[in-house]
């Protein structure tokens, strides 16, 4: 049950003015907070930092979470949230072993660097992915016969004998995120 509102769902979508408000004071979005036991408000703003503009309490947090992702629609539909395509990356699960088991294959020798000063053994992987989650890997330069050159997204990093795999892990996540963004 609605306790309060002080905007109407529908004034923001042909009021100059809330355009102007939405635009003026950088809101990103609209999120809940729990007010006290019995009052969930809706509130206008940026989520991430938790402050914005009171727009509705209710007595239950599904009736506050059903406004806040009908404001979350209509501001995304109006351009002020960027739309963000839905994507699955390969798991820190998935790619730690990898990297854990390729370290085994780096040999005295193996250099992922051009730099002549540099000697420390590495190797360079490629994972190419899509955004279904389905991927694959090459090491060192395949040129474009690798397992990853059937991707549209490729995340490179160097492989030393001493790399942390979940650190590197993160840095494929984060390298393929950053591109199926785009």
């Amino acid at each position: 049950m609605k306790i309060e509102s002080s905007i109407s769902i529908l004034t923001h979508k042909n009021n100059s003015l809330i355009h102007r408000f939405i635009a003026d004071n950088g809101i990103k979005g609209a999120f809940v907070h729990k007010r006290d036991k019995k009052q969930w408000q809706v509130l206008e703003g940026k989520p991430d930092e938790q402050t914005g503009f009171h727009v509705a309490t209710f007595t239950t947090r599904r009736e506050a979470i059903a406004m806040r992702e009908e404001i979350n629609t209509l501001l995304t539909d109006l351009g002020y949230i960027e739309r963000k395509p839905a994507y699955k990356l390969p798991t820190i699960k998935e790619l730690r072993p990898l990297f854990v088991e390729l370290k085994k294959y780096i040999g005295d020798d193996n250099r992922a660097s051009d730099d002549t000063d540099d000697n420390t053994p590495a190797m360079s992987v490629t994972i190419g992915a899509n955004e279904k989650g389905e991927w694959s890997y090459q090491t060192g330069d395949n040129s474009y016969t690798g397992g990853a050159y059937g991707f549209p997204h490729w995340a490179v990093v160097t492989l030393e004998r001493r790399s942390n795999s979940t650190e590197l892990a993160r840095d494929v996540q984060s390298q393929l995120s950053n591109l199926m963004h785009q």
